[in-house]
């Protein structure tokens, strides 16, 4: 199965900036953003002023993609059904268990996956979304370029979505350019719902205007996916599997040695493939209409069924007073019963990156 990466801009102008080093051609692509931003400081048109908020995001995503390349290019790859699973996600969840798993990371959707509810007005699919976490004293600006550098006081939880490419024409001619859309949700209440501190920053969306825009349904769908991505990784680690290289994948499976999971995980991060598999088999319960029977009290399983792994808000402490996510792994309903479950894998992974 194919998956989707995420195109850098350092990638795009190889070749032609004249740098081979990442770090270095971000730094001085920043540098020119800013240089744009303070010949706008002045100007109060309203064009302008657009413009000065494009310059804004552009420097955001110059950081962001610095701090993903920086980080070894991190990424999880997500199978269909876990997708669709995950666009249910509840983000009512107090902000505070929302964390990213790594400080910036990929999420890399299976190549022509079919979700209507992550696509843009044009119809096309979300290739992959770029998870960045910025956490309180970062130097990291948005909306403050045009003031001083100074250290952040919340969290910043910030996703980049990718479209795909397209050909676009502009003053260096017609190329082919990733159609991009961001988010940013600025976390200033960790007991707050991770859905109050979005909806503060949801009127902050920006998708670039290259003639395709993310509906708001699409953006929201997209934040269920990227909030239980993240609290399947911090909290199921179960579900979690190392990308390995692809001749060492059976030895990898076979394998009942966590060293020597761990050495193979090793040997693929060398190589510069640093990513996890989330959702790669999954069990699911039957879908047919016969598996029980309705009662005055509820249903009378006929079989065996499989209660999907899923989070629960515990409440202990004196008097119920914290809360905590646990996560509650997969187990059969009716283990008495006669089993009838059928169960989807994803073998026969081909893609090297």
């Amino acid at each position: 199965m194919q998956f989707n990466d995420w195109t850098t801009q350092f990638e795009l102008m190889k070749g032609h900036s004249g740098f081979k080093d990442a770090q270095a051609f971000y730094a001085s692509l920043r540098q020119r953003i800013l240089g744009m931003i303070n010949d706008l400081r002045t100007s109060t048109d309203e064009e302008v002023e657009n413009s000065r908020s494009s310059c804004a995001v552009a420097f955001s995503q110059a950081s962001c993609e610095a701090e993903w390349l920086k980080d070894g290019r991190p990424y999880f790859k997500l199978y269909p059904d876990l997708v669709r699973k995950l666009l249910a996600t509840d983000i009512t969840v107090p902000s505070k268990y929302v964390r990213s798993f790594l400080p910036s990371v990929l999420l890399r959707f299976p190549n022509g996956h079919d979700t209507p509810e992550l696509r843009d007005e044009s119809g096309s699919a979300l290739h992959s979304l770029l998870i960045v976490e910025y956490g309180p004293g970062s130097t990291y600006r948005i909306s403050e370029l045009l003031d001083d550098v100074k250290r952040v006081q919340e969290r910043r939880f910030i996703m980049w979505m990718d479209f795909g490419e397209r050909d676009i024409v502009n003053d260096y001619g017609k190329r082919r350019s990733p159609i991009v859309a961001f988010q940013t949700t600025v976390i200033d209440d960790e007991e707050a719902s991770f859905e109050e501190n979005m909806k503060k920053m949801m009127s902050d969306r920006f998708d670039w205007d290259r003639g395709v825009k993310v509906p708001e349904e699409s953006f929201r769908a997209a934040i269920r996916v990227a909030v239980g991505a993240c609290l399947l990784a911090n909290n199921a680690k179960s579900l979690l599997e190392h990308d390995v290289l692809n001749r060492h994948q059976a030895q990898y499976r076979d394998s009942k040695s966590e060293e020597e999971r761990n050495f193979l995980h090793e040997k693929a991060i060398k190589r510069g493939k640093k990513g996890w598999l989330l959702g790669r088999e999954i069990v699911l319960p039957s879908r047919h209409s016969g598996s029980g029977q309705a009662t005055g009290t509820g249903v009378k399983l006929s079989h065996q069924t499989l209660v999907r792994g899923h989070f629960r808000r515990t409440l202990f402490g004196p008097g119920r007073s914290q809360s905590r996510i646990d996560w509650i792994e997969p187990y059969v309903k009716g283990v008495d019963l006669p089993q009838k479950t059928e169960r989807r894998g994803y073998k026969g992974e081909d893609d090297v990156s």
